[in-house]
């Protein structure tokens, strides 16, 4: 081999070497640039499942208080439904308690009957008892059917008052 030739062979193997040292300095810097992403995706990981685990904390504290609103909302519900079933129970049980009442009120005042008073004659004259007025369902008052107008029949019975104190003394 000649000078030249070992030359050239020289200045080739430095090329070789130079062109190798540069894409062995590029390679070291992807790989540099690659460990570097990695590592940034490694934290943007631990990041994403820190804030992951705080979600998932939030919603399930969220869930759960909700959770707890609703239940006790729903048994508010049913308390003031319990309690709007028994005024109702009561507002009945009244309502029977008053229709009784007020069925023996007006069988009451169907059999009630006034009696008028003694009128006496100034004149030394015999007593004369004035007409008896009843009162009768359907009828207006004082229109017993009389011969009169606004007086009772003379026939008309005189009804009992002595059931009125007792039936009183039951609806006190």
């Amino acid at each position: 081999m000649t000078q030249d030739e070992e030359r050239e062979v020289m200045a080739q193997a430095a090329a070789a070497h130079n062109r190798i040292s540069r894409e062995m300095d590029g390679l070291k810097n992807a790989l540099n640039e690659a460990t570097a992403n990695i590592a940034a995706k490694e934290r943007l990981i631990e990041e994403l499942k820190a804030a992951s685990s705080t979600m998932l904390h939030k919603i399930e504290t969220t869930f759960k208080d909700e959770h707890d609103r609703m239940r006790l909302a729903l048994i508010d519900e049913q308390n003031s439904h319990a309690s709007t079933r028994h005024e109702a129970d009561q507002l009945r049980q009244d309502l029977a308690d008053l229709s009784a009442l007020f069925g023996t009120i007006r069988q009451s005042v169907e059999q009630f009957e006034l009696k008028a008073p003694i009128k006496r004659r100034g004149n030394g004259g015999p007593r004369k008892r004035l007409p008896t007025v009843t009162v009768n369902p359907g009828d207006e008052f004082g229109s017993g059917g009389s011969s009169e107008p606004g007086l009772p029949d003379k026939d008309a019975s005189a009804g009992d008052l002595s059931d009125v104190p007792s039936f009183l003394a039951r609806h006190e």
